[in-house]
């Protein structure tokens, strides 16, 4: 009974812990999640302004490195 009571002790002190530091640390959190999104964002943007460019095989043998 008195590992479940001390476990418990452990378990709220570090959720309490967990709440203080996300309060003060609020900005950062909302930076965490946003600057993911922006990053895909940026990237897709990217890749829809780009057109691929298809090159044949006379081409790619001109080349002087492997081709993975």
């Amino acid at each position: 009974m008195t590992y479940l009571s001390t476990s418990f002790r452990h378990f709220r002190a570090l959720s309490r812990k967990n709440i203080i530091n996300w309060k003060r640390t609020a900005l950062g959190s909302v930076t965490e999640i946003i600057c993911p999104v922006i990053l895909m964002i940026i990237l897709v943007y990217a890749r829809s302004i780009t057109k691929p460019e298809f090159m044949d095989g006379v081409k790619i043998s001109a080349l002087r490195h492997p081709i993975f």
